[in-house]
């Protein structure tokens, strides 16, 4: 993921940890919903270090949603996807597996500036789709996942994935392979199949703050409830950008999945503002195609009733508040409201005006608890995981992936030139031992210490003119340190 991809690599693994968790009272309104207390939550753990004259980079992501998450799925009102005891799920979100990505990722400065990036990950997340929901900003706050997820981003729990992606100036262009079979209901446990689907996404970011990315891909036979092949186009838009108290950060997507029944849309938008050092105001609001039969018999709808289609929007409102508990670990207390609109005939279902409720804490810990504003992109890259709902970190489509985790860092943008790669030992060596070079190895200019581009390489500390050179300076260290 991104995340890999802003880690310094040295001489020797680097290692990072991250994790979030919402603790929340769960009631969705209606005759159709239900109240619950739950955990969504997410772990994550990446190394890194210099092999090959590149950056090799490991990835494992994990979740405790199969024992914090009911197995039919927690409640959420027009929500549809994956199975339980072979019943399609309607109006329920599904626990993640335990193991949600597993991966590797190596990247390399090619000429004129290029890179090259391969990743392997027997979970992981091919190049379809926008950084997925649980990892981008602009979601990091709200513990339900999008009602059109499974028209945008649902492959990120993907089987056997392998990814090739070439970045060239502000353009990335990205195509994976993949078993494209959703996990099944044994959510403890790490599935295989065969490379069946594949994927393709070109990624533009033009600005540090805004990216777009469109992609396509053909999935094998994706739901097991559903008898066909998929072909799911997604087209997103990012915002991100650091503010005097915090951040802001919004997505705009656009999904379509076309079946033997025609094509089905799911859109949203969403957001995310952090303000006055300690406050988080979220909102999203969605619009997409369900089946009417499903709504109303909660199961998947037979081969031979005809197709019926009908709109369901939704609108949700939050707000979270930043408290000081536990030293170290960033803890919020939250709340939302979701509004719905949809047709009349479903009235009887979830009747005239359903509104539903979330209450939570929200924690968030790790190495990395603090970042700055890290760009989360090339999240598919690392083939493996926009963490899970995981700490806002760089990621995939070039935005703030790993979310859920803790962001406190963005108050202050010249926090970024603090490298996440400093492990403790390195620090004992500041104080002592430990060298400096302001001059840029590869461009031989002089380099202030304050400077957002920097290495360490045996020990010492090099500064950087800009991201270019830091990257060759990856692509072969011994190269330019004894110049």
């Amino acid at each position: 993921m991104a995340m890999m991809e802003e880690m310094e690599p040295m001489d020797r693994w680097t290692t990072m940890m991250h994790g979030y968790a919402f603790l929340s009272a769960n009631r969705q309104g209606g005759p159709s919903g239900e109240r619950e207390f739950e955990s969504e939550n997410h772990f994550l753990l990446v190394s890194s270090k210099l092999w090959a004259g590149g950056k090799l980079s490991l990835l494992g992501t994990f979740t405790l949603e199969p024992a914090t998450i009911p197995p039919r799925g927690s409640a959420e009102l027009f929500q549809r996807g994956e199975t339980y005891h072979g019943v399609l799920l309607v109006d329920r979100q599904h626990p993640h597996d335990l193991f949600v990505q597993l991966g590797a990722s190596w990247e390399r400065v090619l000429a004129f500036g290029t890179k090259l990036r391969l990743s392997l990950a027997p979970l992981g997340e091919p190049a379809l789709g926008p950084v997925a929901y649980p990892h981008r900003v602009s979601a990091s706050e709200n513990p339900t996942a999008p009602l059109s997820h499974h028209y945008q981003d649902s492959t990120h729990i993907a089987a056997d994935v392998a990814t090739v992606g070439l970045e060239a100036g502000i353009f990335t262009l990205e195509g994976s392979a993949f078993h494209g079979r959703e996990p099944d209901e044994n959510r403890w446990d790490i599935e295989q199949g065969r490379l069946d689907s594949w994927s393709g996404r070109l990624t533009a970011r033009p600005t540090r703050e805004l990216s777009f990315q469109i992609s396509s891909g053909h999935l094998e036979h994706p739901e097991s409830a559903e008898p066909g092949n998929q072909t799911r186009s997604t087209a997103s838009v990012t915002y991100q950008k650091t503010t005097a108290g915090g951040f802001i950060a919004a997505t705009a997507i656009a999904g379509r999945n076309r079946t033997k029944d025609g094509p089905e849309w799911g859109n949203l938008l969403e957001w995310t503002w952090k303000f006055a050092g300690k406050n988080f105001l979220y909102g999203r609001l969605e619009s997409v195609d369900r089946d009417l039969y499903e709504l109303i018999n909660k199961r998947q709808r037979p081969g031979n009733v005809p197709r019926e289609r009908t709109l369901v929007q939704a609108g949700t409102l939050g707000f979270v508040r930043d408290v000081s508990w536990f030293g170290n670990v960033e803890t919020g207390l939250g709340g939302d409201v979701t509004l719905y609109s949809f047709t009349s005939r479903l009235d009887s279902v979830y009747g005239r005006r359903p509104v539903s409720l979330h209450g939570f804490i929200r924690i968030r810990f790790g190495s990395h608890s603090g970042m700055s504003d890290i760009d989360h992109s090339h999240m598919s890259m690392q083939g493996m995981a926009q963490p899970p709902k995981s700490p806002p970190m760089p990621g995939q489509p070039k935005e703030m992936d790993h979310s859920k985790m803790s962001m406190p860092g963005m108050d202050a943008p010249a926090q970024k030139a603090k490298a996440p790669s400093v492990s403790s030992g390195e620090k004992e060596m500041s104080r002592g031992s430990h060298q400096t070079s302001t001059r840029d190895p590869v461009c031989g200019k002089e380099v202030g210490a304050s400077s957002t581009y920097k290495a360490t390489y045996q020990g010492k500390t090099y500064y950087f003119c800009s991201r270019a050179d830091r990257e060759k300076f990856f692509s072969d260290p011994t190269a330019y340190v004894n110049r």
